[in-house]
């Protein structure tokens, strides 16, 4: 993974932690958060970066399992109950 993936992997960790704060916030339940669609506005924000990082040598296929994993990583980590 490249420094620039990671950038945009953790620039978009921050994002996301501060939409479940701010559902916290509002009294909203944690787990009523959709993780499915999370899931999926969190994937179609990174695979533009990726996609665009990629190398001529490097399949779509590729660029489609990097966002699924970072998405998932994503997504674990902000279903984590946050330390106070």
């Amino acid at each position: 993974m490249t420094q620039i993936e990671m950038d945009v992997a953790r620039s978009t960790v921050r994002k996301n932690k501060a939409v479940a704060e701010y559902y916290e916030n509002q009294n909203a339940v944690h787990d009523c958060i959709d993780w499915e669609q999370r899931r999926y506005e969190i994937a179609k924000e990174l695979f533009p970066s990726i996609i665009q990082n990629i190398d001529l040598e490097d399949t779509l296929g590729a660029a489609v399992d990097a966002t699924i994993k970072l998405t998932d990583l994503l997504i674990d980590e902000l279903k984590k109950e946050p330390t106070k």
